[in-house]
C-alpha cells in the first residue's frame, strides 16, 4: 500500500465514524423525545368504580387554594394533564376549547399540570383559552405516564374513559365518545 492508499483508506475511515456518530446522535435524540412528551395513544376504556379516585386528586386553583370538586358533583368532568413544554398537549388545546364550547352546560373541563403557578398563568394570559386551569399536586400517584393524558368521570365520579397522547377532541367521533358518556348516565 501506498501513502495515496492510506491516506484514502483514513479519509474513509473518517467518514464513516462521522456518519455513524451522527446516526448515534439522530436515535439518542429521538429517544429522548419520545420519552418527554409521549404523543402515541394508550387507551384504556373503563366503567370501573374508580371514584376514590377523583376523590383523591389534589388539585389546587390558580391562587393555590385547593379545588373543591364537590362543586361539580352531577356534572361529567374532563381533566387533560398537560406542560406548557409538551408540544402534543399545546396541539390538541383548540380541539378541547371547541369541544367545551359545543359541550359546556354538560361537562366541566379542567386542565392540570405539574409545572408553578408562573408558568400556568404565563401560558394562560397568552393563549386565553377558556379552561379552569389547576396545578395537580400528586400527579404521580395517578399513575400518569405520559402527556397528554386525558380522564373523563361520569356525572357519578367513575372513571370512564383513561387516555395517553393528543386527540382532535372536537372530531365527530371524539364528540360521540363524550356525548356517549353523558348519555349513559
Amino acid at each position: 500500500m501506498n501513502l495515496i492508499d492510506l491516506r484514502i483508506l483514513l479519509s474513509a475511515h473518517k467518514v464513516i465514524v462521522k456518519v455513524f456518530a451522527t446516526k448515534i446522535c439522530v436515535v439518542i435524540i429521538a429517544v429522548l423525545f419520545i420519552i418527554s412528551c409521549d404523543n402515541t395513544i394508550k387507551k384504556q376504556n373503563t366503567s370501573t368504580d374508580r371514584a376514590s379516585l377523583l376523590d383523591s386528586l389534589q388539585l389546587t386553583d390558580m391562587d393555590g387554594q385547593p379545588l373543591n370538586m364537590q362543586q361539580f358533583k352531577g356534572k361529567v368532568l374532563f381533566i387533560n394533564f398537560w406542560a406548557t413544554w409538551c408540544k402534543p398537549c399545546i396541539s390538541e388545546m383548540p380541539s378541547i376549547a371547541n369541544a367545551q364550547k359545543r359541550l359546556h352546560d354538560e361537562v366541566i373541563f379542567i386542565l392540570a399540570s405539574a409545572e408553578n403557578r408562573e408558568e400556568t398563568e404565563g401560558f394562560r394570559s397568552q393563549s386565553r383559552y377558556p379552561f379552569i386551569y389547576t396545578r395537580i399536586e400528586n400527579m404521580e400517584s395517578l399513575a400518569v405516564q405520559a402527556l397528554p393524558t386525558t380522564f373523563i368521570f361520569s356525572s357519578k365520579g367513575k372513571l370512564v374513559f383513561s387516555e395517553s397522547g393528543a386527540r382532535k377532541w372536537d372530531d365527530s367521533s371524539n364528540m360521540k365518545l363524550i356525548q356517549q358518556i353523558i348519555n349513559n348516565e
